[in-house]
């Protein structure tokens, strides 16, 4: 029982969960601390690098204080991916089960061909596919989408504070 058509109402709906999974993102993620702890680890890994090419024990001891501390960033990272995930999971899988519901065994006729990976694992190009597969590639295509404008938000925000602290 569409509203509209399965192609326009599922396309609809993951638009919808893209912008619901970007704004859950950016209140459950502290992009700043996430970026700062990935510029680290990068520092880390380097030294790491130089402290491999010496073979001594103080090296090693310097080299598995490192690891450690690389731990712990890590587990950071992890427990603010994790809040994301156990607020929009439960959210998705209410949306899910109803498009289930709904467009179950449907098959959404699309003008262009996409390609499609079947259960048994064969792949197809096909101008035909189930709306789990059309959901997924609206779903990518508005995600990707969103980053992109998000990043080019923050990146002119970023500009305007420099420019403000300029004048001071």
């Amino acid at each position: 029982m569409p509203l509209i058509s399965p192609i326009v109402d599922i396309a609809l709906v993951s638009f919808a969960m893209a912008i619901v999974s970007q704004i859950l993102q950016r209140k459950l993620i502290d992009r700043k601390k996430m970026k700062q702890s990935q510029e680290q680890m990068k520092a880390m890994q380097k030294q790491l690098k130089e402290l491999a090419k010496q073979d001594n024990e103080k090296a090693r001891q310097e080299s598995a204080r490192i690891q450690n501390e690389m731990l712990k960033s890590m587990n950071e990272n992890m427990k603010g991916s994790m809040k994301h995930m156990v607020v929009s999971l439960p959210i998705f899988f209410v949306v899910f089960a109803v498009a289930g519901g709904l467009y179950g065994g449907q098959l959404v006729h699309l003008p262009f061909p996409l390609p499609v990976v079947h259960r048994d694992f064969s792949f197809e190009i096909t101008a035909t596919v189930s709306w789990l597969w059309w959901y997924i590639y609206c779903s990518l295509a508005f995600s990707i989408i969103f980053s992109i404008i998000l990043k080019a938000v923050d990146k002119a925000k970023i500009k305007k504070e420099e420019k403000i602290l300029e004048k001071k």
